[in-house]
């Protein structure tokens, strides 16, 4: 899969104002359902790794930045991408908000 455009996963709830705030196009952005929120056994989280397996990357280098997230939720990544080597972005979101576009 090689696709230029980011995708953005999110609760449904606030999908349409993502769509319509942003230059995204519709099937780039993904809201997961409402009753993932609050709910132990299944999260926006389970979104993001269900979208990965989806797009057939469950076996490639996937990034996450570890220190912003918990250990159960790292240890989902680890767990549902078991052929995938997961490696820490480290700040990457940080350090990609500082570069400005010129127009």
């Amino acid at each position: 899969m090689n696709v230029e455009e980011p995708t953005f996963i999110l609760r449904k709830s606030d999908a349409a104002g993502c769509i319509y705030q942003t230059f995204m196009e519709r099937d780039r952005v993904i809201g997961y359902p409402e009753d993932f929120v609050g709910n132990s056994e299944k999260d926006g989280y389970d979104a993001v790794v269900d979208f990965i397996h989806n797009s057939g990357l469950a076996n490639r280098t996937v990034a996450i930045e570890i220190r912003a997230l918990s250990t159960p939720t790292i240890e989902k990544f680890r767990r549902r991408l078991a052929n995938a080597k997961i490696v820490d972005s480290a700040r990457i979101v940080s350090w990609t908000r500082i570069v400005k576009s010129r127009s």
